[in-house]
């Protein structure tokens, strides 16, 4: 007789475990619900047709458990269906996921079982949870587990709002999709038919929708999973076979889309919004699975099958063309396979299908087009009731209407709002940043706060995606020290949502949106507040500016400053929406043209005689951003050499964003780890950590920087002395960077030999031969003094003050 028989009652939860080849680890996992200090559950183990030894595993340990039930799957056919059957062979009230490779706290259930009984939830997730690099069978080390946090910072239940769960919490801010992450009422999953779909981004849509139809969905400010990141757990491979899994994803995602998005209020009675929140998402999904692919055969591109696309799309958007190259080379690709092997036909009509639909997505667009042309056409109010849409309004407008019409449209929003500050008795000028690292210079900042026209403040907010990491929480309060010792108007911000007083205008140095609070997003700024952005680093990397982006401000600026011609130029090439844009320099290294500044910093010296070196790492160790980072391969090369080098003197000034990478990459085990690693520099006689805002002085008084932190390489020109960088292959730079990279001194990261030559050579020998190089790049490129007769500082005030006195 079967288990399902015998069974006595209803048990309270239904876990269910997905299973395939992990025979590795099935054991932790299963004891870990077993071990559990609430008992009334069920474990359903579906197992999809494994070829190693787990099911016999689980049949030998568990199968005469009476709370395991084991259901074997003939053919393999992914997680989601393998859920799916758990799902539906499920007898508990709540069911609760949990991969065959993770593993859950011992109190897990009993902590959920006291939330589901008190606020008879339909989903109830937790708001962290913990990541481990152990990848063994072994029981799991507390200290290889790191905790991670995302946005939801209170406890409670979301608003009831599902538009704003979609957008706010869901789309703005990238909440994790992970289904393991909650916990769902078996009813509520079978009143909607929720089930998860046989694609790829599974999680996603199934998340999508559970935000759709939830009444009550409550967040546990708690951290009980234990996701392991191991060798298996990434799929790179971007053969035939998953394209077509790509695709199918895209096409399942907008079908299933158009029916769950209706059932939010404002998506039913907007379907332009819904659409383009389709659309985002979509995007999303091309950009992670189907870019890939389409890099990989980029070069096999053909023109005559790009002419015979080209009529079906016509004259198309920058999403559009970016769609069409993708299909202009899976076309191509299936064309030379299906020459080569008839069966690919049905692949083929597959892909005609995708063709069809964009087609539809191309007249959606320009519906869109022509109804937001009406609307500007037609509007007869006055602007300045337009002034108080959201700037998210018109960045969506940015996406539909004419590049012209969209920049005259915003020419005239600008001009009202100028008005209307012009007649203000105190103009306020806010500076906002993420980290004090960051900061653009006390000059910039004391043009506005010293003229009675303006009141200065400067934001310094704690990085929203960074919040779990109690040193990143360290650096942030020290930088808010760092800003009130030298008398700056600072004020720190560590919550989300903490509101900010209205500013007239708001000075980004770093335009990620993503890494603030909630009221310097796009949704909550309208044009009364004029918003501008100036530069806080060397711009030197490859990556092409990027508009189109509602975690960026550049579609809506007032003004946009550079810290270079050519920055400026590559930027008025590439953008989608161009925005006034000035060549000022680079407001931070002011300091430098003014001769009678006075650097003071006090070195460590175990010499009266010794050299001083700043050694500055990046923070890309895994491989996210830029990818410059060597600090993997030589951090104990550097610490022992200074260690065992008296004649030398050093600082360590790491990226600000290395004290949480050093933790998620898994070269550290702990934020206590990597502490313990930057204490051990400080406590030699002969070195310092520097972290925050003011590092000019460290700059001036050096005598040389060894360094692959990217926009270190520009700003350390401005002193003239010689570097000495450290090159992996994955690192990229753009024109400028590449004639810079011709003035500096270049070592493989991973050579330890030659990075200690280059030092004896370059810095205590004194053999810097490359000073006149380094000299006439700066003169041809770095100026900004000389191209312009002013300070950087100088040239942004006097711009936007003229314009608003």
């Amino acid at each position: 007789m079967s288990k399902d028989v015998v069974m006595k009652k209803t048990p309270y939860f239904s876990v269910i475990v997905p299973m395939y080849n992990v025979q590795r680890y099935i054991k932790l996992c299963i004891d870990s619900i077993l071990n559990q200090t609430f008992k009334d559950f069920e474990i359903i183990i579906v197992d999809d047709a494994s070829t190693d030894d787990s099911y016999k595993i689980c049949n030998e340990r568990y199968g005469d458990n009476e709370k395991v039930r084991i259901i074997r799957q003939e053919k393999n056919q992914g997680q989601g269906p393998a859920r799916n059957n758990g799902i539906a062979n499920a007898l508990g009230k709540y069911i609760y996921f949990l991969d065959s490779d993770d593993l859950i706290m011992v109190d897990t259930l009993e902590k959920i079982h006291e939330v589901a009984e008190k606020t008879d939830a339909d989903v109830i997730r937790a708001a962290g949870y913990f990541v481990t690099y152990q990848d063994d069978d072994k029981p799991i080390e507390v200290s290889k587990m790191k905790k991670i946090w995302d946005r939801y910072n209170t406890e409670g239940f979301l608003k009831e709002d599902k538009y704003y769960r979609l957008v706010e919490h869901y789309h703005n801010h990238g909440n994790f999709t992970t289904v393991w992450l909650c916990c769902y009422k078996r009813e509520f999953l079978k009143r909607h038919s929720i089930k998860f779909e046989a694609i790829i981004s599974e999680d996603e849509l199934f998340t999508i929708e559970i935000y759709c139809y939830a009444e009550k969905y409550y967040v546990m400010h708690n951290s009980f999973y234990v996701y392991r990141r191991h060798s298996g757990t990434t799929m790179t491979n971007y053969n035939y076979n998953r394209i077509k899994r790509a695709f199918k994803a895209v096409l399942t995602m907008a079908s299933k889309l158009e029916r769950a998005l209706p059932n939010v209020k404002q998506f039913a009675e907007d379907k332009i919004k819904r659409n383009i929140f389709i659309e985002r998402l979509l995007s999303g999904t091309i950009e992670t699975h189907i870019r890939p692919f389409y890099d990989k055969l980029n070069d096999e591109l053909d023109s005559t099958v790009n002419a015979a696309l080209l009529p079906t799309f016509g004259k198309s958007t920058g999403q559009a063309k970016y769609i069409f190259d993708i299909l202009n080379s899976t076309y191509k690709k299936n064309y030379e396979l299906k020459r080569e092997n008839s069966r690919l036909e049905d692949q083929l009509k597959r892909l005609n299908r995708l063709i069809d639909l964009y087609m539809w997505e191309n007249e959606r667009l320009e519906n869109m087009f022509n109804e937001m042309t009406r609307v500007k056409e037609s509007m007869t109010r006055p602007f300045d009731n337009l002034c108080h849409e959201s700037y998210e309004h018109f960045y969506n407008l940015s996406r539909v209407l004419l590049k012209k019409n969209y920049t005259d449209l915003m020419e005239r929003v600008f001009r009202t709002t100028v008005e209307k500050i012009r007649r203000k008795d105190k103009i306020k000028v806010a500076f906002v940043t993420d980290n004090a690292a960051m900061w653009c210079g006390d000059e910039l900042y004391n043009y506005f706060a010293e003229h009675e026209r303006f009141e200065a403040t400067v934001f310094l907010c704690l990085n929203q995606t960074e919040l779990s990491f109690g040193n990143v929480q360290k650096d942030f309060r020290h930088g808010v020290e760092q800003f009130k010792s030298r008398g700056i108007n600072v004020i720190g911000i560590d919550n989300l949502n903490t509101p900010i007083e209205k500013q007239d205008i708001i000075i980004f140095l770093r335009p990620y949106l993503n890494h603030y609070p909630r009221a310097f997003h796009l949704y909550s700024l309208t044009p009364d507040t004029l918003l501008v952005n100036i530069p806080y680093s060397f711009h030197v990397s490859d990556w092409t500016y990027v508009t189109g982006t509602s975690n960026t401000p550049f579609n809506v600026l007032w003004k946009y400053f550079f810290d270079t011609q050519e920055h400026m130029e590559s930027y008025k090439k590439s953008c989608d929406i161009p925005v006034k844009s000035y060549y000022s320099g680079y407001p931070r290294l002011d300091s430098f043209f003014d001769k009678e500044t006075k650097f003071n910093f006090e070195w460590k010296m175990a010499r009266p005689d010794a050299v001083k070196i700043i050694y500055a790492p990046h923070w890309t160790i895994d491989d996210r951003g830029v990818k410059y980072s060597t600090f993997r391969y030589n951090y104990k090369f550097f610490y022992e050499y200074a260690k065992a080098h008296p004649e030398t003197s050093w600082i360590i000034k790491p990226h600000p964003h290395l004290f949480a990478a050093a933790v998620t990459s898994g070269l550290f085990p702990s934020d206590k780890a990597f502490e313990e690693y930057l204490k051990a520099w400080d406590d030699l006689p002969n070195a310092k950590l520097v972290t925050g805002a003011y590092f000019l002085d460290i700059f001036a008084t050096s005598d040389g920087m060894i360094l692959d932190s990217g926009s270190f390489i520009g700003e350390y020109q401005y002193t003239h002395k010689p570097m000495i960088f450290l090159t992996r292959e994955t690192q990229k730079f753009n024109d400028l960077s590449n004639e810079l990279m011709k003035v500096v001194y270049r070592v493989d990261g991973k050579d330890l030999n030659g990075i200690e030559g280059l030092i004896q050579k370059i810095f205590i020998d004194g053999k810097d031969e490359m000073y006149d190089e380094r000299r006439n790049f700066f003169d041809k490129y770095c100026n900004y003094v000389k191209d312009n007769g002013m300070t950087a500082s100088e040239y942004i005030f006097k711009t936007i003050s003229q314009e608003l006195l």
